[in-house]
């Protein structure tokens, strides 16, 4: 498995689906779906954990849980 982290391609498809999701979660942002958006922030928060993303999943795992509060 870590042959697939060291791929030279790896880190750019990492980026571009965190932008992606960025841009999903924006988008229901704006039509203040703030649940959407909340639950994407989980989904991505959850596949960084899993790949050893700590540090950044934790931050994801934040806004989720602030939009779940401001969304009730």
């Amino acid at each position: 498995m870590d042959a697939v982290y060291k791929a030279p391609h790896y880190m750019e498809c990492y980026l571009l689906a965190t932008q992606c999701y960025q841009l999903a979660i924006d988008i229901f942002l704006s039509e203040h779906k703030l649940h959407l958006a909340a639950g994407l922030y989980m989904e991505l928060a959850s596949v960084l954990q899993a790949l050893g993303n700590t540090q950044e999943a934790m931050i994801f795992f934040k806004s989720a849980g602030h939009l779940y509060q401001v969304s009730k």
